[in-house]
Parts: structure tokens; C-alpha cells; sequence
């Protein structure tokens, strides 16, 4: 369940700072019942892990879809304050690597 938390924990950082005016970073995003780096071990807890991972897929959705094919390459900010493309912050960095990576390992 940690794994989970985390991977979508970055989820929602790396789509706040691609697509947030007033991006927020990992102690400042709403984790589930607000607790950042406590985990309850309840099916109610990690249902919650699991609507908050969603959640971040969907903003991600949303966000991408609201864009035209030439936006792709624009440049946007990351966490660790330089810029990346999107596509390559989407492909490599924001969905691909992180979530594969973290899944495997749940």
C-alpha cells in the first residue's frame, strides 16, 4: 500500500507542476485523510489510496485532453525546478516510469 500512495502521491506533483498555475509539492498535496506519511493498514484507507490514484489519472486526463497535438512540446516546469517537454514529462517522467516502476513493486 506504500508503493501505491507514493506512486500516485507523484502522480499528483507532477501534474500540478505541468498544468497548475500554483503548483504544489509533496508536502503540500491532499493526501488521503490527510496523512502524508502515516498508512492504516483498512479497507477503508486503501480504497481511499485508490480513489486519490484515480483522481490523479483523471486530472492527467482531463489536463492532456484539454490541449491541441502542437502543445506537446511546449516546455513545462518540474518538481525539482528544471523544465522538460511534455510529452517527455508524460512519457518518461510524470505517467510512464513512475507508475510502471511503483506498480511492479505493490
Amino acid at each position: 500500500m506504500r508503493t501505491l500512495k507514493h506512486a500516485a502521491g507523484w502522480s499528483h506533483v507532477y501534474r500540478s507542476y505541468t498544468f497548475d498555475d500554483n503548483p504544489k509539492h509533496w508536502k503540500d498535496i491532499d493526501w488521503p485523510y490527510g496523512l502524508r506519511d502515516t498508512v492504516i493498514m483498512l479497507e477503508e484507507y486503501l480504497s481511499a489510496v485508490f480513489e486519490w490514484f484515480r483522481e490523479a489519472h483523471r486530472q492527467w486526463m482531463d489536463d492532456l485532453g484539454s490541449l491541441e497535438n502542437d502543445q506537446l512540446e511546449d516546455l513545462r516546469p518540474l518538481h525539482w525546478g528544471e523544465d522538460a517537454p511534455l510529452v517527455d514529462i508524460v512519457s518518461k517522467v510524470g505517467l510512464s516510469v513512475r507508475r510502471v516502476d511503483h506498480a511492479s513493486r505493490v
